[in-house]
């Protein structure tokens, strides 16, 4: 998940259904392929009920559940110096694993 306002202060486009992107570790080594297979906008305050627990699940980070997933971002961006509220827009990425090695399968080239 990220801030739409930092895509647009980056000039990056959003993340599309199909797309191959490799996630860098901590010390900036690839880590793993993932194939982008949706990708929702939606405000931060929509992060609840049976979509945020969805997101929340989804995203493998261990969080209990939609409101302890919103706490984690949200204290991660204040840390960031960015204070979001219910109505911040935020980048949603769904994606699926598509390699666990740094090498990407022929295929998926």
């Amino acid at each position: 998940m990220g801030l739409v306002d930092d895509y647009q202060l980056e000039g990056e486009d959003f993340e599309h259904a199909g797309e191959v992107l490799g996630l860098l570790g901590n010390e900036g080594e690839l880590v793993t392929w993932i194939t982008v297979t949706r990708h929702d906008v939606v405000s931060f305050g929509q992060l609840h009920g049976e979509y945020g627990e969805s997101v929340a699940r989804s995203c493998g980070e261990g969080h209990a559940d939609a409101a302890d997933y919103r706490r984690g971002y949200a204290e991660y961006w204040r840390k960031s110096g960015t204070k979001v509220s219910d109505e911040t827009q935020v980048a949603v990425v769904w994606f699926t694993l598509t390699a666990a090695c740094p090498e990407l399968p022929e295929d998926s080239r």
